[in-house]
Order: structure tokens, then C-alpha cells, then sequence
């Protein structure tokens, strides 16, 4: 009775495993780079710049106990930053910010902010504290309360975010985080183990076709 003959090892088993890992891998960067795009998008970097200035973003700045005329958009939200020194951020104003529309309608910024904010630069601290939305295009005068002590205070003007993108795109990151990591570790392990896998196969091949089968 003649045993079967070894047949030459394939690679392809360990082949289909390592490419499954490389493509796993290769979509957990790509969520891994959407994700810190879509997070850096919520992070409001136009507000202050790196030596404290107003950014951008900013579509007014008034210091605190002075009046501005600033042109806005109507039938928009816009949020109020308090800039204070780092270390001195606790202060307030002694009041609310007045406002006086185009049509000369009086009011106050005394809604909450739709996303609350705090960023620093330099050696300043912005921190939303009110909103206010507007009714007409043009020009509305703000005036900003003196500060409640003697340090340098300044009010901020800027769109007001929307509370459900941004809570959107908070959990669209944190969904993001996990997906790279579902996909990233189980990547990672098969394209290891199929190219450990794939190497031993093509050792086998080499002997076999030298004439030394192995088993």
C-alpha cells in the first residue's frame, strides 16, 4: 500500500489572512484620521489667539465699560466670551450686556450660550457667560458693564454653535475611537499572525520544490 504524496504547501490561507489584517488595518487609520478631524472641528481655535488676542473668529471685541457699534446678521445667535487674565478668570461684569438694535429696540444678553466655551491664549481666558440672538441685519450697539475689579476685562463677540451638531461630532468621536480600536487591534493581530503564517508556508514551498518535503 503507497501513502498519499505530500502535496506543496499553499500560501494561500495565510496570504487571504494577512491581506483581511492589512485592509482592517488600513480603515482604522482612515477612521482614525476622520475621528481627530471631526474632533479638531469642534475645538473653537478662532477665538483667542496664541498671544491672547481675539482670533478669527471673532466678530467683535469690546472692553469692559465701553460701547461699540457692530454689524450682524439677523435671525442669528451669537455668544459672549469674557476675557480676563489667566490667573485673575473668577471675575465679572457688574451687569449684563445691553444691546440696542437697528430699529433702536433696547435689550440685555441674558440667554445661556447653545455650547459652552472656554479657551486660553497667552495669558488670557475666554469664557462664554451669555448669548443673544438678533431679529434685523445691521448695526447694534453693545456696551459692555465695567469689570467688577480693576483688571483688564474685554467682552467677545461670536456665532453661537448649534447644540446638536456639536453633540453630534462628540459622539461621532467617541464612536470614532472605538471603531479604530475594533477594527485596529483584530488588524494588527492578523496581519502579524498571517505573515508569520505566510513566511513558515514559504520556507515549507522552498523545500518542497528543493526536493525535501516537510510534513
Amino acid at each position: 500500500m503507497t501513502s498519499a504524496p505530500i502535496r506543496r504547501p499553499s500560501v494561500k490561507g495565510p496570504a487571504w489572512l494577512t491581506w483581511i489584517g492589512v485592509v482592517l488595518l488600513v480603515a482604522s487609520v482612515a477612521i482614525a484620521i476622520a475621528t481627530v478631524s471631526l474632533f479638531a472641528s469642534l475645538l473653537p481655535t478662532g477665538f483667542l489667539n496664541q498671544d491672547g488676542t481675539p482670533g478669527d473668529d471673532v466678530i467683535a471685541s469690546i472692553d469692559a465699560g465701553e460701547s461699540a457699534s457692530v454689524e450682524l446678521d439677523g435671525d442669528t445667535s451669537y455668544s459672549l466670551l469674557l476675557v480676563r487674565p489667566t490667573d485673575e478668570s473668577s471675575g465679572a461684569l457688574t451687569g449684563d450686556v445691553a444691546l440696542i438694535a437697528p430699529d433702536g429696540t433696547t435689550s440685555v444678553a441674558d440667554r445661556a450660550p447653545a455650547v459652552s466655551t472656554r479657551v486660553s491664549g497667552g495669558q488670557a481666558t475666554a469664557a462664554s457667560f451669555a448669548a443673544f440672538e438678533t431679529t434685523d441685519d445691521g448695526a447694534y450697539t453693545i456696551t459692555v458693564p465695567a469689570a467688577t475689579d480693576d483688571q483688564p476685562t474685554s467682552v467677545l463677540v461670536v456665532e453661537d454653535g448649534d447644540t446638536l451638531p456639536f453633540v453630534g461630532g462628540v459622539f461621532g468621536s467617541i464612536g470614532g475611537v472605538f471603531a479604530v480600536l475594533l477594527l485596529g487591534i483584530p488588524g494588527l493581530g492578523l496581519t502579524i499572525g498571517g505573515a508569520i503564517w505566510w513566511s513558515s508556508r514559504r520556507r515549507a514551498r522552498r523545500a518542497y520544490d528543493a526536493g525535501q518535503p516537510t510534513a
